[in-house]
Formats: C-alpha cells, sequence, structure tokens
C-alpha cells in the first residue's frame, strides 16, 4: 500500500510539541473482498468476513475529501471489485485530490480502464511479484498472468491512445520465494510501459512460519543466511542494471525503512478507514488483526472509533488518538504498534541493499 506515498510524500512539517498534524493521506478501503488468495494476505485467514464499503458510508465520507492532499482507494481487498469504483476516483478528483490505487490488475477490463481514464485517475499501483507464470500463481493463488499483462498492455495502449497522463507503478513484494525473478520483473515492467517499479520487502505475514520468507531480521522467523543474503544482494544489483538498461526508474525499499521519524505507514500523515467505517492511523492498525503471525498480538486494535457513531472531526480529536500522535511526535512508539514489522524495520542495524 505505502510505496506508492514514497514519492509523492506531503511537505514535510514542523509542529510543536502541543500541537498535532492533520492527516493529509487518506487510505480509502473500499473493498475487503479479493478474487485472489495471495498467501501472505491476512485477509486470507480461514472464516474472515468479506464485504464492501456501502454507498451510505461513502456519502459520509466524501464531504471530508477535500481536506486530504491524496486519497488511495486501497486497503486489504481488491479496489476493481467496487462497482462504483470511477464514481469514487470522480469524486475525489473533485475534491482537489490526487487520487490512486493499488490492484492486482485481474479485473482491468477495457471498458474499466476507459472510464478510469476518463476519470482523471493519477496513479495506479499494480501488485505483481513475479515475472513468471509459475511463480505468479504460488503467491497469488491462481494461474492468471497471462490476463493481468493482457490488461496491462491493453491499458498501456489506451493511455497512449487518449494522451492521458496517469502513472503505472510496478510494486513487487521481495522474498526468498520471488526475488531471483527481480531483474524479470524490472525488464516487463519497461516492456509495459510502467513509469516505475518499487520493490519492497513483507509487511504481514498469516503465520509466524510464514515470516521465514522475509528478506530482513523480523525478529520471530530466522535472520537470512550468509549464502541468501548473498542471493539477495546480487538479485537486487542485477535488477538495478536492468533498470539502468531500460531507462526506467527502479526504487528498492531498504531493509532499515523510515520516515521522518515514524515508521513507512506516516502515522503522523495518514488516516485509514475501513469497509464498514472503522477509523484508526494506518491500515494496521484494525478489527482485524493483521499481525498473526504474533503469539500474543496487542490488545488494543488501534480503532479511534467508527464513522457510523461519531463525525471524523470528532474522532480526529479523540483522546486516544491525539496521545497516539504526541508519542510519535515524542519518538516514543505507541504500545499498539507493538510487532509490526514497520516497527521492527525502524530499529533494524543500517544495512542498505
Amino acid at each position: 500500500m505505502s510505496g506508492f506515498f514514497r514519492r509523492f510524500r506531503p511537505r514535510r512539517k514542523t509542529h510543536s510539541s502541543r500541537q498535532v498534524p492533520s492527516p493529509e493521506i487518506l487510505n480509502l478501503e473500499l473493498s475487503y473482498a479479493c478474487n485472489l488468495h495471495c498467501w501472505m494476505c491476512p485477509r486470507s485467514l480461514p472464516a474472515q468476513e468479506q464485504g464492501l464499503l456501502t454507498p451510505q458510508l461513502f456519502e459520509k465520507i466524501k464531504p471530508a475529501l477535500s481536506r486530504f492532499r491524496y486519497v488511495h482507494l486501497s486497503g486489504f481487498g481488491e479496489p476493481l471489485l467496487y462497482p462504483q469504483l470511477p464514481e469514487i476516483v470522480h469524486a475525489s478528483k473533485a475534491a482537489g485530490c490526487h487520487t490512486n490505487f493499488t490492484t492486482n490488475c485481474t479485473l482491468l477490463s477495457r471498458e474499466l480502464s476507459k472510464e478510469l481514464l476518463g476519470q482523471g485517475i493519477d496513479a495506479i499501483n499494480v501488485s505483481i511479484d513475479a515475472s513468471s507464470a509459475q511463480t505468479y500463481e504460488t503467491v497469488r493463488g491462481a494461474g492468471r498472468f497471462a490476463q493481468v499483462l493482457d490488461n496491462l498492455q491493453q491499458f498501456a495502449e489506451l493511455r497512449l491512445r487518449t494522451g492521458t497522463r496517469v502513472e503505472l507503478q510496478w510494486v513487487f513484494l521481495m522474498m526468498r520465494s520471488t526475488i531471483e525473478e527481480l531483474p524479470g520483473a524490472v525488464r516487463l515492467a519497461a516492456e509495459l510501459g510502467f513509469d516505475r517499479l518499487v520493490a519492497k520487502h513483507m509487511e504481514t505475514a498469516v503465520s509466524p512460519e510464514d515470516l521465514a520468507e522475509a528478506l530482513f531480521n523480523t525478529g520471530i522467523a530466522p535472520n537470512l543466511d550468509a549464502e541468501m543474503n548473498k542471493r539477495f544482494h546480487m538479485c537486487v544489483s542485477a535488477a538495478r542494471k536492468e533498470a539502468r538498461r531500460q531507462k526506467m526508474a527502479l526504487f528498492v525499499h531498504p531493509r532499515r525503512y523510515s520516515i521522518d521519524g515514524t515508521c513507512l505507514a506516516q502515522p503522523l500523515k495518514s488516516l485509514f478507514i475501513d469497509f464498514e467505517g472503522n477509523v484508526s492511523a494506518c491500515c494496521y492498525l484494525n478489527v482485524r488483526n493483521v499481525r498473526p503471525y504474533m503469539a500474543e498480538p496487542p490488545a488494543d486494535t488501534g480503532i479511534i472509533g467508527n464513522l457510523s457513531e461519531h463525525s471524523l472531526d470528532q474522532l480526529l480529536q479523540h483522546p486516544q488518538h491525539l496521545e497516539f500522535l504526541r508519542q510519535w511526535q515524542q519518538g516514543a512508539i505507541p504500545a499498539v504498534c507493538r510487532g509490526c514489522l514497520q516497527v521492527t524495520r525502524m530499529r533494524l542495524p543500517d544495512e542498505e541493499p
């Protein structure tokens, strides 16, 4: 979710100890349903309820859109399953927001592509962790790699034909099972007209065993051995070489990562609203436990409240939320963030890939 805002992150502001910032990035979860079954996604846990944001709830959110600079129409589901996605893009653009979403792209039809281009979507982030059908099917749980590439080729042609400026970003999740395909993904992204590829590390997992796929020391699964670390560096080096050859932008997330003294989710600048109207500072603070890999996750879910009971302004001024923000401002990581892999990465030794 978070890789896109690395380039488009808001201007840095200076806050006194008595002042709390107003969020500039809205992450709005239109869908908590998906047509794929990615093994590292908490949404794929058994008995997880699926659902979509209701039109009534969006009408409650709509007047507040103009207070944000960026709107990211994604959460833990597939936004292309949301029937009114073009209308939501239109509303966000009308409110003056830079608007984007993250998708697996399996449902990006020609008709939907035309609608999204017509509504002025600013950027689309496409999650593909492979350059071959076999690896894609292993990670994503469905053999639709050729379909994804066809959809992207069609979208690129429509974008070129209409002269519409929409940024395409390939988001590649670096894991032990996928890292060998990073150079090939860079080549494919360039061929399909992507503007950049962002290679990021694991952000969550379903079980402690799954964290063995991570390419950094999670503190839960064993760290990389020397051979795996060597492979990792060789693959990243090859990917950077391919990016230079293709003249395409490539950003590889370092293992240790923080932004302005906070984690990659930028809790001082972001807000997350899930499909049921629960409001939190980030998507990893959520009524659905997104840290199932922890033996004892925090009892506090991090939810400030629900929009069915409170206005957004009331929730932003809630003492719980204000205290959460003050702790981050003062360099103290809130207890509710314990165990989050984004926080783990903030504390790693310097080890740039």
